[in-house]
């Protein structure tokens, strides 16, 4: 399952921006009758869920009120064992001054990233552009079949005949003591952990890529 956090832009002038807000899960569910009642204090959408997933039903009531205070209405979509999702709309004010961009992500801007994931979410978030030549793989560890390090290792079997190197950073759901050292021993020049920091994984692959692996980019910072 997943939890997905996605803001889009509505509507825009020279002023304001009108921002919807979204949050979608893949959990149980919540039936047409329920939704009336969800965003009452103190009331869940199935009477035994604090038992049996935990929350006193303050949460969706307090987000409710939030939403309202700033001129927006927190709605929700569901389907019985598809999960749900809670959105709003609000209005805020445009930043006449916009921060340049840090270098680091100057750095990696143009670059050619293959992303091997089996979850779409992932794919569509760190985004596969050049489908022919890439600079870089992001390599997911946890797949069916055959996993990441297997994935790293036959690959660079391949390479050991043509002479390349293709960087490759792994990308880890589950975060655990030794992760890095397992990449590096399959093949990977490093990791990062999902969810993904993209100040994070563009520091990653300006280290991995535009330095070569060396681990000072302060230049690029």
């Amino acid at each position: 399952g997943e939890v997905v956090v996605g803001v889009e832009v509505v509507k825009q002038n020279d002023d304001l921006v009108r921002l919807k807000f979204s949050i979608s899960d893949t959990g149980i569910g919540i039936s047409k009758e329920q939704q009336e009642r969800i965003f009452q204090a103190f009331l869940q959408a199935d009477g035994g869920i604090t038992r049996r997933f935990g929350g006193t039903g303050l949460g969706l009531s307090i987000s409710s009120r939030l939403a309202q205070l700033m001129g927006g209405q927190l709605l929700v979509e569901s389907e019985m064992g598809k999960g749900s999702t809670f959105s709003f709309e609000v209005d805020l004010g445009i930043q006449k001054i916009i921060a340049e961009p840090a270098r680091v992500l100057q750095a990696v801007a143009g670059l050619s990233v293959l992303v091997v994931d089996d979850n779409e979410t992932n794919c569509k978030s760190l985004d596969a552009f050049d489908p022919d030549v890439f600079d870089l793989i992001l390599m997911d560890i946890q797949m069916p079949e055959m996993d990441g390090y297997e994935a790293t290792q036959e690959i660079r079997k391949k390479e050991q005949r043509t002479k390349t190197h293709m960087p490759i950073v792994a990308l880890t759901a589950n975060a655990m003591q030794g992760d890095r050292e397992n990449c590096l021993e399959a093949g990977m020049d490093d990791y990062v952990s999902k969810p993904i920091k993209f100040d994070e994984l563009a520091e990653v692959i300006a280290r991995v890529v535009v330095t070569g692996g060396e681990e000072d980019v302060v230049a690029l910072t």
